[in-house]
C-alpha cells in the first residue's frame, strides 16, 4: 500500500514538475514575442540590426563559434525527445496486462552468429542448459562464422549444433544468420514454434525462457527482452552502455509495451514466431563488409508490435574505452541503419507499385 501512494506520490510531483515547466516556457516565449512587438513598432528592423551590428563585439551568423551551433542542435534533439517523458508516470502507473498462466509449451530454436568467441560462447551455452525452461523442447544452433579459434570445437562439447561457414567476401552476422537459418530449413523441414537470436557473449537469467515463453504463448509475433552489461563497472563507456540500456528498456520499451506500441528491437535477446521469410529478413546486402544489420533485422516478422519481456536479462559484454574501437561501432551501426532503411523503403515502393 505505502508502495502504490509513493509512486502515485512522485508521479504527480513529475508531472506538476512537467506542467511549471511548460507554464514558464510558454510565459518566456509569450513575454519574448510582445517584448519583439513593441520595440519593432518603435524602430524598424533593418535600424535595429545596423544599430546592433554597429556595436563592438558584435558577430554575425557565419561567425558564430562552433560552440553555439552545437547548442543549437542539441536544444533541437531535447525538444524531439521531450515526449519521452511523459513515460517516466506512465510506467509508475500503469500496470501490466497479466498473460495467460500456465503458458503453453513450444519448440524453440536458438540462433547464434559467432565469430572467434572461444572465450565468451562457453558462458552462454552454459547459462542455456541452466534455463528453467524444459530444454527438451530447444535447440541451440550456432554459426562458427569465419572461425580460426576453437569457437566451434567448445559450441560442439556444449551440446550445440554446429555449422561452419568460410566466406571472406560476404561477411557479417545477417549472413552468417542466413546461411544458419539455410540449413536448419534443410535438416529440420518441420520447422521450430519460435526462434531466439543471441550474441555469443549474452549470459542469460535462468527464467529467461520460461518468462519470453509466457510472453510468446499470449500470442505475440515477436517478443523482446531487457538487456544489460556484464561489465558495468570497467570504464566510463561500459557504465554508459549499461545506464543507457536500462533506460531504453525501464523507460522506453516497457513504457511502449503499456501503450500497445512498437518496441525496438534490435541486435540480440528477442523471439520472432517465424524465420519463414528469412531471405526478405536478413538481407546481406545492407550490409557494409564490416557491418551488420540492427534494427531491421526483423522488420518483416510481424505485423504487430512487439511486446517487452522486462523480467528477463540477455547480458551484453561491452568493449573497452578504446576510442578507436568505438567508433569503428558506431560507424557499423550507422551504416547497417541507414543501408536497411535504404531497402525496406525500396521493397515498399515496389510492393505498392509506385
Amino acid at each position: 500500500m505505502l508502495k502504490r501512494f509513493v509512486k502515485r506520490l512522485l508521479s504527480c510531483l513529475l508531472l506538476a514538475a512537467l506542467f511549471v515547466l511548460v507554464v514558464i516556457g510558454g510565459t518566456l516565449g509569450v513575454q519574448g514575442w510582445r517584448l519583439y512587438r513593441a520595440t519593432a513598432a518603435q524602430k524598424p528592423i533593418a535600424g535595429l540590426y545596423d544599430e546592433i551590428s554597429s556595436r563592438p563585439g558584435f558577430a554575425s551568423c557565419d561567425q558564430l563559434p562552433q560552440t553555439y551551433i552545437n547548442a543549437v542542435i542539441s536544444a533541437l534533439f531535447f525538444i524531439c525527445y521531450t515526449y519521452q517523458f511523459l513515460y517516466i508516470p506512465l510506467v509508475l502507473l500503469k500496470k501490466r496486462r497479466p498473460l495467460p498462466h500456465p503458458a503453453a509449451s513450444h519448440r524453440y530454436a536458438v540462433l547464434i552468429a559467432a565469430r572467434n568467441e572461444e572465450n565468451v560462447i562457453a558462458g552462454l551455452l552454459d547459462s542455456l542448459a541452466a534455463q528453467t525452461y524444459d530444454m527438451s523442447l530447444v535447440t541451440v544452433f550456432v554459426a562458427a562464422d569465419n572461425c580460426t579459434d576453437s569457437t566451434a570445437a567448445i559450441a560442439r562439447e556444449h551440446g550445440a549444433v554446429v555449422y561452419e561457414r568460410f566466406n571472406h567476401v560476404n561477411v557479417g552476422k545477417g549472413y552468417a544468420l542466413d546461411f544458419l537459418l539455410q540449413h536448419i530449413g534443410a535438416d529440420y523441414p518441420e520447422g521450430f514454434d519460435g526462434y531466439f537470436v543471441f550474441d555469443a557473449d549474452n549470459i542469460l537469467s535462468p527464467d529467461y525462457l520460461e518468462r519470453m515463453n509466457e510472453s510468446f504463448s499470449a500470442g505475440n509475433e515477436i517478443v523482446t527482452s531487457y538487456r544489460n552489461s556484464k561489465n558495468f563497472g570497467d570504464n566510463w563507456i561500459s557504465a554508459g552502455y549499461a545506464l543507457w540500456f536500462l533506460r531504453e528498456s525501464r523507460y522506453l520499451d516497457h513504457a511502449r509495451s503499456l501503450l500497445g506500441t512498437s518496441c525496438a528491437v534490435s541486435r540480440t535477446g528477442f523471439a520472432p514466431r517465424t524465420f519463414t521469410t528469412a531471405r526478405t529478413v536478413i538481407r546481406p546486402a545492407v550490409e557494409h563488409p564490416d557491418a551488420t544489420v540492427g534494427p531491421q533485422f526483423v522488420a518483416r516478422l510481424h505485423s504487430g508490435q512487439p511486446p517487452f519481456e522486462r523480467m528477463v536479462v540477455a547480458g551484453d559484454l561491452i568493449p573497452g574505452a578504446h576510442v578507436a574501437r568505438q567508433v569503428e561501432r558506431r560507424h557499423r551501426s550507422a551504416v547497417g541503419t541507414v543501408g536497411g532503411t535504404a531497402v525496406y523503403h525500396a521493397d515498399d515502393k515496389q510492393r505498392s507499385g509506385q
